[in-house]
């Protein structure tokens, strides 16, 4: 790729900044951050790899105890006072009311007022104030409220957007199978990933061999009239979800508003909805192929294949870049070595990720059954969760166990 770049654009930088992957050493990277690391100073990477071995970090303690030098050797936090720090003298922090340890709702995934920051009134606490509405559904004036409240009042003042319909918190976690998204390429992960892998694809709506799910709790799914494996729809804040001035006609948003399958599960807290990090997005081509090919997969003409048949998970998210996430009079340590420095730094301080939650609504597309017609069959085993059989509700009970005295 660097090389065909640097053909592309005459710029010989792209070689160069590539220059031992493409000799077939990349593991003088690896050798490099070794050197710069306190627990692997001293390995060689080429000698682990050939012993095809494990070796143990050179952590003080094992397993690791963070701050162990710093609490029982009286060694300097890695901060301006090299001590534990209860309190933030930076003028970005007492501006927006963060300097004493206190608790901020979400700014958006919450039933409460979003934002607020619910603390009893305190000296010290100095927040610039703000002419922001309480009825604001606005991301951008919701992320700079800087309202100091006491819980009873914040208990009695909804969040907006819950009377539109958007009362599920929506978070993502990480799985074994699909870390990052590259291993969301590979046949198996697909299949694993989900309840919904299907090396046969015998429903020709799925993406591909598999696809993404939704966990939900089942009370609150059947409320909705949604059953275990539906698809559905998940929509954040319209008025910027999944992109500012959409029309449902626009050939983006086809492309744009997640679809994804519903999972009963009873593990989900009520009100919570959770899907696993790292999907591939949807695109207007992979949404065509979806529906010219003979197959049903998502797979374009460039070699892209989406997970989704529409949308991502970032469909539903908003990055909200916080002003104590990005100020440069911060103290911190750097990512490398044992030095500190100010501001921004990569991979210590500063903004580098969306926002992981969101408040959404959930909304039955198309019964879970092949093609879409009736119910996913599992569910109909009367084994699984949500939809269990009477015989299985009184197994879970126990009454077949019988008790000898």
């Amino acid at each position: 790729m660097a090389t065909k770049l640097t053909e592309l654009t005459g710029d010989g930088r792209f070689g160069e900044y590539f220059k031992y992957i493409l000799e077939g050493n990349a593991e003088y990277y690896i050798q490099r951050l070794m050197d710069a690391s306190t627990t692997l100073k001293g390995y060689r990477c080429d000698e682990i790899l050939k012993s095809g071995r494990s070796v143990l970090m050179n952590f003080r303690t094992y397993p690791r105890i963070t701050g162990y030098e710093q609490i029982q050797e009286s060694v300097p936090f890695y901060n301006k006072t090299g001590r534990l720090e209860f309190y933030r003298e930076e003028d970005t922090f007492i501006r927006e009311g963060e300097n004493l340890v206190i608790h901020r709702e979400p700014i958006e995934s919450t039933k409460y007022l979003p934002n607020v920051i619910v603390c009893a009134p305190v000296e010290g606490l100095r927040p610039e104030k703000r002419d922001i509405p309480l009825t604001a559904t606005n991301a951008d004036q919701r992320a700079k409220r800087n309202l100091v409240l006491p819980w009873e009042q914040v208990k009695d003042i909804a969040n907006p957007l819950v009377a539109k319909g958007y009362k599920f918190s929506f978070i993502t976690t990480k799985s074994r199978h699909s870390t990052h998204s590259s291993w969301m390429m590979a046949d198996w992960n697909k299949i694993w990933i989900s309840s919904f892998g299907d090396p046969y694809r015998s429903d020709k709506r799925s993406p591909g061999v598999g696809e993404p799910e939704l966990r939900v709790n089942p009370n609150d799914a059947k409320e909705l009239g949604i059953d275990d494996g539906d698809y559905v729809f998940v929509d954040g804040n319209e008025e910027d979800r999944p992109y500012i001035g959409w029309k449902p006609d626009d050939d983006l948003y086809q492309a744009a508003r997640l679809l994804v399958r519903a999972r009963y599960d009873p593990r989900v807290r009520p009100g919570m909805v959770i899907s696993r990090h790292s999907p591939w997005a949807a695109t207007p081509r992979t949404v065509a192929a979806h529906r010219s090919r003979d197959d049903g997969r998502t797979l374009t003409s460039t070699g892209y294949e989406s997970n989704f048949r529409s949308g991502s998970l970032q469909s539903c998210v908003r990055v909200y870049c916080q002003p104590t996430m990005m100020t440069d009079d911060l103290v911190r340590k750097n990512s490398v070595g044992q030095g500190i420095s100010q501001g921004q730094g990569n991979d210590a301080y500063g903004v580098n990720t969306p926002y992981k939650e969101a408040l959404v609504k959930l909304t039955k597309a198309e019964s879970g059954g092949i093609g879409g017609k009736g119910r996913w069959a599992p569910t109909l085993t009367g084994f699984t969760p949500g939809n269990e059989s009477q015989t299985m509700l009184d197994y879970i009970a126990g009454k077949y166990l019988k008790q000898n005295n």
